[in-house]
């Protein structure tokens, strides 16, 4: 993995969800997001060009910020169009998000206004992106564990009960991204 400093604008996600569907994925549950792409209406055209055709050349890679807990997801398109942007996610608060994509390689993404819901806009044009795994598994392995043991502390837990604890909670939810639906 090597190491470089760009700067992008992160696209707010404004609602999350799963979607577990036998026909893709092998059944595995994959994130669902609908993104504030108010200031890029290409987004918008991109999935709606998406719509009907083969999957179209996609590729992603991981990025976080230097100093802090922001993680972004850099998609980059070349068919239908070609558009670059990045998904902003911070470790704590999204990290059975990040934990999803990363463990099911990929995620369903539409764009919306604050406000929408991925159980109201199932029907609506969305892109599975597949994220390829990558060396960043590593590196989210060691910021989820922090992360989670920050939280718990922020919470009252002693250190002691915070790492016993995330642990636990980590093994759960790696446990439900691993279910499969059967056809």
């Amino acid at each position: 993995m090597f190491s470089r400093t760009v700067k992008f604008e992160f696209l707010d996600i404004i609602s999350d969800g799963i979607v577990i569907d036998p026909t893709m994925a092998d059944g595995r549950p994959l994130p669902s997001v609908i993104i504030d792409a108010r200031r890029r209406p290409d987004i918008t055209e991109y999935l709606i060009a998406h719509q009907g055709r083969p999957a179209g050349d996609v590729s992603t890679q991981w990025g976080t910020t230097r100093f802090g807990w922001d993680i972004g997801l850099i998609i980059k398109t070349l068919r239908p169009m070609e558009i670059e942007f990045v998904l902003g996610l911070h470790a704590i608060k999204n990290a059975a998000l990040i934990e999803g994509i990363i463990r099911n390689s990929g995620l369903y993404i539409q764009s919306g206004v604050p406000g929408d819901r991925v159980s109201e806009k199932y029907h609506d044009p969305r892109v599975l992106i597949e994220v390829v795994p990558s060396s960043f598994r590593e590196k989210w392995n060691d910021i989820l564990l922090k992360g989670t043991i920050k939280s718990l502390r922020e919470n009252g837990f002693s250190k002691k009960q915070s790492e016993k604890i995330s642990v636990e909670r980590i093994s759960l939810m790696r446990e439900f991204w691993d279910k499969r639906r059967e056809k």
